[in-house]
């Protein structure tokens, strides 16, 4: 499937994206190169995320 398209610098805006499916869809973006950025109405600390997302990571970032 990588071979099909990639997503490397690409910058991905995911509504949502904190919620269980939207979950899904940053962390597979993120997998295959795309730059994430999460949209959400609540935006908790970066660090309780960690566990579930590459918040290490300079290609993703949160925004309310």
């Amino acid at each position: 499937m990588d071979k099909l398209f990639s997503l490397k610098d690409k910058v991905i805006v995911v509504p949502g994206g904190l919620g269980q499916i939207g979950r899904e869809f940053v962390v597979e973006l993120h997998k295959r190169g795309a730059k994430v950025a999460v949209l959400n109405r609540k935006l908790p600390d970066k660090a309780a995320l960690a566990d579930r997302f590459p918040t290490e990571s300079a290609d993703f970032d949160l925004f309310k």
